[in-house]
């Protein structure tokens, strides 16, 4: 539904040909837009090397 993208402050969000979020900002703000709850942000690593995993998949 792209709702995500058009909540990003920053326009990092873009979708590819299958509808997932390829660019991230990790500010986690799209995450409370998805209407869907498919949207996801987690930390992975150590608190020195900080990542986010968001991931979207079609919404039928």
């Amino acid at each position: 539904c792209e709702q995500c993208v058009g909540a990003c402050l920053v326009g990092a969000i873009h979708m590819d040909r299958d509808a997932k979020a390829i660019v991230c900002k990790h500010c986690g703000i799209c995450t409370s837009f998805c209407p869907h709850d498919v949207l996801e942000m987690r930390k992975v690593g150590d608190a020195d090397d900080m990542h986010t995993k968001t991931s979207c998949e079609e919404v039928k």
